[in-house]
């Protein structure tokens, strides 16, 4: 896949496209189609980043967003990939661009603004 180059995910020096990660994540069930983003996150720890995508899911009850995170990192492993944080939130809460589709930029500052705690 070829992407937008400031998107690259590098994982100790693996570079991943998040279209392919959002391609993979985007059948899984519960999750609204084509309302998922995946980005990379600066890891201090291990001097990489680590994997994080955010989903749309209408799906509320405790058991059932577990399970759906577990489909989720499932689905990430068939790519060959691993995904360190799951972010399941409400239909509508991701930020589109003007194109019309989800904006990563934007929704990686909000989800580390406001579902990573501090």
């Amino acid at each position: 896949m070829i992407g937008r180059r400031k998107d690259i995910i590098i994982v100790a020096g693996k570079n991943l496209y998040p279209e392919d990660i959002e391609d993979a994540l985007g059948g899984v069930d519960g999750i609204l189609p084509g309302r998922v983003v995946a980005f990379g996150a600066d890891d201090p720890e291990s001097g990489t980043e680590r994997i994080c995508v955010v989903a749309e899911t209408a799906r509320t009850g405790a058991q059932e967003t577990k399970q759906l995170r577990r489909a989720v990192v499932e689905a990430a492993m068939q790519i060959d990939v691993t995904i360190s944080a799951v972010f399941l939130v409400p239909p509508r809460w991701l930020i589109k661009s003007s194109a019309g589709k989800p904006s990563r930029r934007a929704n990686k500052e909000r989800a580390l603004r406001e579902l990573v705690a501090p």
